[in-house]
């Protein structure tokens, strides 16, 4: 024969249990930090929040080598820099190395004459013109590159290459072995942009990774392997730091929900030695918890971590309902009237709650 009372219990456990299978499985938890900034606004505000998400400034990557002898370090640079490169999720890579690619010469050639602050309507009259090729007609001669030989017919005043020297004059970046360093430490400098958004973290994640697989194939092509067991890759920027706090607040929410569960649970038991009071007790917070996750999750599609962390603070002021109806609890009444002269207090204090986490 089946007792009817235990039909409630039992459709609770399964419910519970269901419930938190789900949760764990499949209930995500983010900890983007724009997430967190208002949605409406001015048009400033507006244009602040899309670029702190999607601008350049959230996606730049700054790096830097140490550890190792200066030639090593900048050999592990280029390494580095080659590797990014190739990969496909940067959208630049900048070491100081001079290459086609990093200084986009192309676009620089096709508007050398609009970014040049030197042109002037009289370099083209015919005698300037003139003494222009006379000059170029002696580079010709020279050891130059035979990429600014194909230019002369192009460019005959030599304005990109004047362009090249003056921007490159600007630079004031220390540079060694060919890749910069910085100026009063021994450290390779490296700056990238990433392709994917700064507060991307699942993309931003996977780039960290990249770049720890990449140096622990460096460490093992470079040579003398001696040299190298200090060498290291600082790493900083936006995305850098979201990453970082993303784990801290996954990490802290899950410590104090375990610290402030299982602080409860043995108070409990320290003060009714009582398993059964223990389940009552905690039966309406993990009933409590399950329903809300699950509302969050339903109307956000996910539970961002400060909302976790908000939560923790909770489980002390939920515990106190039903520790208030076992205190009203006695010899001389039923459970039922007891719970009846404490609700009103119960009501109120619930709803007080409410107001101030609203």
């Amino acid at each position: 024969m089946i007792n009817t009372r235990a039909i409630p219990w039992l459709l609770w456990l399964v419910s519970i249990a269901l419930g938190s299978a789900f949760a764990v499985t499949s209930i995500p938890i983010h900890a983007e930090l724009p997430l967190l900034l208002p949605s409406s606004g001015s048009f400033s505000q507006q244009l602040f929040v899309d670029q702190l998400q999607s601008g350049p400034t959230s996606r730049i990557l700054l790096l830097g080598l140490q550890g190792a002898e200066p030639a090593l370090l900048a050999e592990a640079s280029k390494k580095l820099a080659d590797a990014m490169r190739n990969q496909g999720q940067f959208l630049h890579v900048f070491n100081g190395e001079q290459t086609k690619g990093d200084l986009n010469q192309d676009l620089l050639y096709r508007y050398r004459y609009l970014l040049s602050p030197a042109v002037s309507p009289d370099q083209f009259t015919t005698e300037n013109l003139r003494q222009s090729l006379e000059h170029r007609l002696q580079d010709m001669a020279n050891p130059l590159p035979s990429f600014f030989k194909k230019q002369i017919p192009e460019d005959p005043t030599g304005a990109f290459q004047s362009l090249l020297q003056k921007w490159r004059s600007r630079n004031t970046i220390k540079m060694a072995h060919g890749v910069w360093f910085s100026s009063d430490q021994p450290v390779a400098l490296l700056v990238a942009e990433t392709a994917v958004s700064g507060f991307d973290l699942d993309g931003q994640e996977a780039i960290q990774k990249f770049l720890t697989a990449s140096m622990e194939k460096i460490r093992e092509t470079l040579s003398p392997q001696s040299a190298l067991a200090s060498l290291e890759l600082i790493r900083s920027g936006p995305s850098v730091f979201a990453v970082q706090s993303r784990a801290v607040i996954q990490q802290d929410a899950q410590w104090l929900s375990m610290l402030g569960t299982s602080f409860v649970v043995i108070l409990l038991l320290v003060t009714y030695r009582s398993f059964t009071i223990l389940c009552l007790s905690l039966a309406p917070l993990v009933t409590g918890l399950l329903v809300a996750g699950i509302t969050v999750y339903l109307a956000f599609g996910f539970i961002h971590g400060m909302t976790l962390a908000f939560g923790a603070t909770l489980i002390g002021v939920a515990i106190d309902y039903p520790l208030h109806a076992f205190a009203h609890l006695g010899s001389d009444r039923s459970p039922k009237l007891g719970i009846a002269q404490v609700w009103p207090t119960i009501l109120l204090g619930a709803t007080t709650t409410a107001v101030g986490y609203g």
